[in-house]
């Protein structure tokens, strides 16, 4: 609004007032999680306004940062993602990136079993998105002041190889900001199909993991991986 010119301390501004702005403001603050019908907003500026220039470009603008406030809370919260190659066939790359050698294991599922895995529980709000590979030197990100693109964007030059779909949720407020991580109910049964173990692991690993999920009733094939030789 600086940027623009307008006086919000000066009574006889043809536009807009100190006063709607702290309207605007305690509105908002009031309604912090819900959508903001647009009519309601013309009433709040048409109230104000009455006998001046209405300038709904402006009101807007308002609408739009205050929407983009809200999604700056969530980043200054706390971001916890998890993360899946989306592929049908193993990837050596993978393999060699994301384990230790000798120790790794891969989960196969798919979507489906990703989205019916999460048990219900109010307090975890769990969003599913394939990512997209964009040219950071290049592109940018869609200006819609979608705080989501943050999270579902990467390099395509440096991550393209990864494939990724990202199950995350977004936790609003400033006492998540460092905790490293959160734990999400979910049904294993639903989201196991099979369970992989890493081409360079030995037996030992293979009969370990095995033992494991009869110890836990889990009744999934554990299986060597088939880029193994």
């Amino acid at each position: 609004m600086q940027r623009r010119g307008y006086d919000l301390e000066n009574p006889d501004n043809p536009v807009l007032t100190l006063e709607l702005v702290n309207r605007i403001e305690s509105h908002f603050k009031k309604n912090f999680d819900k959508p903001y019908p647009i009519e309601e907003w013309k009433l709040i500026y048409d109230s104000a306004n009455q006998g001046r220039n209405n300038d709904i470009e402006l009101l807007l603008e308002l609408i739009e940062l205050m929407e983009a406030h809200k999604s700056y809370q969530y980043l200054i919260g706390g971001n916890f993602i998890n993360c899946w190659n989306m592929g049908e066939d193993e990837s050596s790359k993978m393999w060699e990136n994301y384990t230790q050698k000798g120790k790794g294991v891969c989960i196969k599922s798919n979507v489906k079993r990703l989205k019916e895995c999460f048990a219900e529980d109010d307090k975890y709000e769990v969003k599913i998105g394939a990512v997209t590979y964009i040219d950071y030197s290049t592109d940018y990100l869609p200006p819609d002041k979608n705080m989501h693109y943050i999270f579902t964007h990467k390099d395509e030059n440096e991550f393209s190889y990864e494939n990724e779909v990202r199950a995350y949720v977004l936790m609003k407020g400033r006492e998540y900001r460092d905790q490293e991580r959160i734990c999400v109910p979910v049904s294993l049964d639903t989201l196991i199909e099979k369970i992989y173990i890493s081409p360079t692991a030995d037996e030992k690993l293979l009969n370990s993991v095995k033992a494991k999920t009869e110890e836990y009733d889990l009744k999934k094939e554990v299986i060597l991986s088939n880029l193994h030789n």
